[in-house]
């Protein structure tokens, strides 16, 4: 397909907007984890920051999380099929594989640290 335009000039507009968000996610995710890396974790209670929680409760905050990640992915291609064509089987074939690895590292920490 061949931008011309104003077609150009959106899908321009578009990229250089989703770069600078991905931008901004990762200093905060790095800046978050580096800060909470030595201190110490919550086991109980309520938590908001994902980095202060124990590898247990990481572990459980993923198991329920992962279920809602795969239905907004499943609706999200439903609703805008055409937004970014062929990349569905993609998509939910890496949050898939990026879950279960996030899963199992999460568990065995939790059982290295618990002993």
């Amino acid at each position: 397909m061949i931008y011309t335009g104003a077609e150009n000039d959106a899908f321009v507009g578009a990229s250089l907007t989703m770069i600078i968000m991905l931008a901004v996610i990762s200093v905060v995710h790095i800046t978050l984890w580096l800060y909470y890396k030595e201190r110490p974790k919550i086991d109980q209670g309520f938590c908001f920051s994902y980095f202060k929680l124990s590898y247990r409760r990481r572990f459980k905050r993923d198991m329920w999380n992962m279920p809602l990640v795969f239905i907004f992915i499943i609706l999200f291609l439903k609703y805008f099929p055409n937004y970014f064509p062929g990349v569905g089987i993609l998509l939910i074939t890496i949050t898939i594989l990026l879950s279960i690895i996030q899963l199992i590292y999460n568990y065995k920490m939790w059982k290295r640290n618990e002993a």
